[in-house]
């Protein structure tokens, strides 16, 4: 089993109980979008484990974000896609939903939380997230964690709002040591013992639809067009998802860095 994440990483947004008679945990992944180096997984994975339930993993992309275009639309999907791959695990259901036209995936996540024992989700202080985040721990009847997976150091554990980067390297230079040595698990699903199967509610498969796989799959822009967001920015060449970005990664770190 793998071991818990750092308390300063994970803080409560309500005050519902955990329900250990529920069927699943549920992560709802927001911003750590990858199965892999992600605390909210390890806690979400680690959790299961503790009450011997499967986890039901819900990657969702709503179609009318602040400046929703083609570009950001088929970046994410490329993440998703590679997500289907990455949480095929016993144990585990990941499921990816897109919304065809604005506020129809609401009611999703409350619908799923019913029949979980805990919630978890990211912590990412930026954009509409935050106030999502809030609203969602407002409204659930069940306990809500809300994981930190942004950096080294725990963004709680900061004394104060760094006005430039330089004050804050100072910062982190003089308090990084003891981070390094709580990094998150690489691969939490690697030896997860995780009980049984998730049963979708029935309602899920006709109100909200996982996402077809040839939307997941598309390279092009012609699965975007009946979707309300913005096609005069299209997408681009490069790929994207957690897989994509390691290729990205060891490609500058070899080549262009020197």
């Amino acid at each position: 089993m793998i071991g818990s994440t750092p308390p300063a990483r994970v803080h409560t947004a309500n005050q519902a109980p955990l329900r250990s008679d529920g069927d699943y945990v549920l992560y709802w992944m927001i911003s750590a979008r990858r199965a892999f180096d992600n605390f909210a997984l390890q806690h979400a994975v680690h959790t299961a484990q503790l009450l011997g339930k499967p986890l039901l993993v819900l990657e969702a992309l709503r179609c009318d974000y602040p400046w929703a275009s083609d570009r950001f639309h088929r970046f994410v999907l490329d993440g998703m896609n590679t997500n289907r791959g990455d949480f095929d695990h016993p144990g585990v259901l990941y499921y990816p939903y897109i919304s065809a036209k604005p506020k129809q995936g609401k009611g999703l996540l409350e619908l799923l939380a019913a029949h979980a024992c805990m919630v978890v989700t990211d912590h990412f202080p930026c954009f509409f997230l935050p106030n999502m985040v809030a609203a969602a721990g407002r409204k659930l009847p069940i306990r809500l964690d809300v994981v930190d997976s942004n950096g080294v150091m725990p963004l709680s554990l900061a004394p104060r709002v760094f006005t430039t980067a330089a004050s804050f390297r100072r910062h982190l230079h003089k308090e990084i040591l003891p981070h390094l040595g709580q990094m998150p698990a690489p691969s939490p699903l690697v030896g997860a013992q995780l009980v049984g199967s998730v049963e979708l509610p029935a309602r899920c498969q006709e109100r909200y639809p996982p996402a077809p796989t040839a939307l997941l799959n598309d390279t092009g822009s012609a699965s975007l067009r009946d979707l309300p967001i913005d096609h005069s920015v299209a997408p681009i060449v490069e790929r994207g998802g957690a897989a994509a970005a390691e290729i990205a990664m060891s490609r500058f770190l070899s080549d262009r860095l020197p």
